[in-house]
């Protein structure tokens, strides 16, 4: 794991060209004084265990202690951010409120800035084997989101055209197509939406706790430029995406000349029942002025 953290760590650095490589230093200590600071933000970076696996880490934990340091990025204010082992940390937090000691390293990057920390996590998330389905769709949406906003500029065809390379490239180094990275990219905003209101709900989605079908989050993530109301469970996502998909009935716009026809068959088809009953010479000479009528009109109108 430590090698595939390094690599993975790498390789966010070649990505990054403008970062000064050599401003990151490793150093493994163990915990003692630092005081180790959750950040919300990049806590959403990493997907929740399902309760089975928490159940098997924290047995694991307990049995045999925390083998692996926790990943921790030492600002320059000397600040220590948890950027990998949060579900760990959870763990010997809950281990040591029991009054138990548990012994554990710390593993201290130091990055340039906070977004090159946020794409280390994510290309170190995604390296993980047991992500779920919607987990993975999750970081390769936020990734692609990501290296899309890297490529902005003022011509929108350029943007649009480097958007589409993006893709293409992720596609490839996740060996899925283009069009699954670009849907992967909805769901994600469609979940970051709903975590904007509730990170709570977010999180159990992400876990599994909580079911929402993926083509509505996906709904959701198409909306452009609107905040979301608060949910707080899933049937109020799903009525919410149905509400929005609902195309607004059109309302038909009739010409004149098709409202002039209309009168007219209206009025034949009334002097034709009034001749079939009566046989009047008044009445046919009605129908035949009407016929006559609209004969003149219909020619008029070509």
């Amino acid at each position: 794991m430590a090698k595939l953290r390094d690599k993975l760590r790498q390789k966010a650095l070649k990505e990054n060209s403008d970062q000064d490589i050599s401003a990151i230093a490793n150093v493994i200590e163990k915990a003692q004084v630092a005081t180790i600071v959750i950040d919300p933000n990049l806590q959403s970076f990493i997907p929740p265990l399902s309760e089975e696996e928490k159940t098997l880490l924290e047995t694991s934990i307990r049995d045999e202690g925390v083998r692996e340091p926790l990943q921790v990025w030492k600002k320059e204010d000397d600040s220590v951010i948890l950027i990998d082992g949060h579900n760990r940390y959870e763990i010997i937090q809950k281990i040591e409120s029991e009054g138990k000691r548990v012994e554990f390293g710390l593993n201290y990057i130091t990055f340039p800035s906070i977004e090159e920390v946020k794409d280390w996590m994510l290309i170190n998330q995604l390296g993980r084997r047991n992500l779920t389905d919607e987990q993975r769709s999750y970081l390769r949406g936020v990734r692609l989101e990501r290296e899309k906003k890297k490529h902005g500029g003022d011509r929108k065809s350029r943007h649009q055209i480097d958007a589409i390379k993006t893709s293409e490239k992720l596609g490839k180094e996740y060996n899925v197509g283009q069009a699954t990275i670009e849907r992967d990219a909805q769901y994600a905003r469609g979940l970051d939406k709903i975590g904007e209101g509730n990170l709570n709900l977010k999180r159990e989605i992400l876990g599994g706790k909580v079911k929402v079908k993926k083509s509505t989050l996906q709904a959701l993530g198409k909306i452009k430029e609107e905040k979301l109301p608060v949910f707080t469970s899933s049937s109020e996502i799903e009525t919410y995406a149905r509400k929005k998909s609902k195309k607004p009935t059109k309302t038909l716009k009739i010409s004149k000349e098709e409202i002039k026809i209309q009168e007219y068959k209206t009025q034949i088809k009334d002097a034709v029942d009034t001749l079939g009953a009566s046989s009047d010479k008044k009445a046919f000479d009605k129908l035949r002025k009407l016929i006559d009528g609209f004969e003149k009109y219909c020619n008029s109108a070509k």
